[in-house]
């Protein structure tokens, strides 16, 4: 089994290390999740999409900071995220991102699940009973009276946060993938040379979470 992977372009940040905990939370949902153990699964992802949300504007403060004198960088932290990266990929006369197409896109939409996760709202779960049968599959709204079958488990009203915000495995994979080649992305397209834990996280990604048919 490949080593965990290791932050050695932090420069004073903790970016890095803040994408490298995204990735083993990650890692740590798909255990769960091929355990079916969804409770896990669940919190495991809202760490990691909340981490991916952090890791994305850390991108774009360190590059702000690398462009641009002390004072236009530190002004450009309180910015609009997604603004910030289509700011900077512009630099220098370059053609600047699309606001409707990757990597902006992913960048939008992590930072509104960030915020979400930030603020969040009261959740009324009721009393439902909630059962997962031994094929993974989640019952809701079980009669009280209804006999558990071989291999049927109870779960916590948790499962309402998965349906209602994508807090799975599948979906948050699909995110960490994303945030990495859009690190990656406005990294070579700044022509910097930082960010070498984004091409480590994606080797790893590429190693220990591959699709079926990667395998």
């Amino acid at each position: 089994m490949p080593p965990r992977p290791c932050v050695v372009d932090m420069k004073g940040s903790i970016t890095g290390l803040i994408a490298s905990q995204a990735y083993f939370h990650v890692k740590d949902a798909k255990a769960a999740h091929d355990s079916r153990a969804l409770d896990r699964e669940v919190s495991s992802c809202v760490m990691a999409q909340l981490l991916l949300g952090l890791t994305v504007e850390g991108v774009a403060n360190e590059v702000a900071d690398r462009l641009f004198p002390t004072w236009p960088g530190k002004k450009m932290e309180s910015a609009d995220v997604a603004f910030k990266w289509w700011f900077l990929s512009a630099h220098n006369s370059r053609t600047p991102f699309d606001p409707g197409a990757e990597p902006l896109q992913t960048v939008t939409r992590l930072i509104k699940i960030r915020n979400a996760i930030a603020h969040p709202k009261v959740y009324d779960f009721g009393d439902e009973l909630i059962i997962q049968n031994s094929s993974g599959i989640v019952q809701r709204d079980v009669p009280g009276d209804q006999f558990l079958k071989p291999g049927d488990r109870l779960t916590s009203p948790t499962v309402q946060l998965m349906e209602d915000h994508e807090y799975d495995y599948e979906r948050t994979v699909d995110l960490l993938r994303r945030t990495i080649k859009a690190v990656i992305k406005l990294r070579d397209h700044v022509a910097l040379d930082i960010f070498k834990w984004a091409t480590q996280i994606e080797f790893f990604v590429r190693v220990d979470l591959a699709e079926p048919e990667q395998q």
